[in-house]
């Protein structure tokens, strides 16, 4: 504000050089031909001084609208200069500015952040799904497995049951076919020739007896 007065107060001093000039001149009772400085210079000065009582006017206005706005701010209007104190301002304004931008950049990364997290949870999700679903799939096997294993055992001994009734039915249980039978089942057929002295035919009955007393589903 200070400024804006001294240099106010420059422009009001040149201009009064420019009257004194201007009523040098008009006080002269010769001039020269085609010399029309006293009335261009005349306009000029007529201008002039009205633009500067407007800027006069302007200051003036200026300094007391300030001086109340310093007062509101409860600093003094004699000691504070308009550039410290719309510094101020100035400097809340720029200080404003960085921390909204930090805190935009702070925001975005929370978001990528919580963005991460979530696809490493649906991440460690579908993991843990497809870890239970090959769980399930080899139980499964494990379990067809089982009872194939238990069905081929079934039908073995059954065969066995079969290949025994049928070498008594023919009498080969006393040849050659007998020694081959034993060979080949073991000693699962041992007991039923000579160590509890069964006859073959009491034998067979009794097998077909206990196979005729056995559910229809076994």
């Amino acid at each position: 504000m200070t400024e804006l007065e001294t240099e106010l107060m420059a422009l009001k001093q040149g201009l009064d050089q420019v009257k004194k000039e201007l009523d040098y001149h008009s006080k002269q009772t010769t001039r020269e031909l085609g010399d029309r400085f006293v009335d261009i210079v005349s306009d000029f000065e007529s201008l002039a001084s009205v633009q500067l009582a407007e800027l006069d006017e302007t200051l003036v206005d200026a300094r007391i609208q300030f001086n109340k706005s310093v007062s509101l701010f409860g600093e003094e209007p004699t000691k504070t200069q308009p550039d410290e104190f719309f510094g101020i301002f100035s400097t809340f304004l720029q200080s404003f500015e960085d921390a909204r931008q930090e805190n935009e950049v702070m925001r975005k990364k929370r978001e990528e952040e919580a963005r991460r997290a979530r696809e490493i949870a649906e991440q460690k999700e579908r993991e843990k799904r497809a870890a239970e679903r090959r769980k399930r799939e080899q139980a499964s096997l494990a379990t067809d497995g089982r009872r194939g294993k238990s069905k081929a055992v079934g039908k073995s001994e059954s065969g066995e049951f079969d290949d025994l009734i049928s070498a008594l039915h023919k009498g080969d249980v006393f040849g050659e076919d007998l020694a081959k039978f034993k060979r080949k089942h073991g000693k699962r057929s041992s007991g039923v020739f000579g160590e509890n002295g069964k006859s073959p035919k009491r034998v067979i009955g009794g097998i077909q007896q206990s196979r005729e007393r056995s559910p229809a589903g076994d």
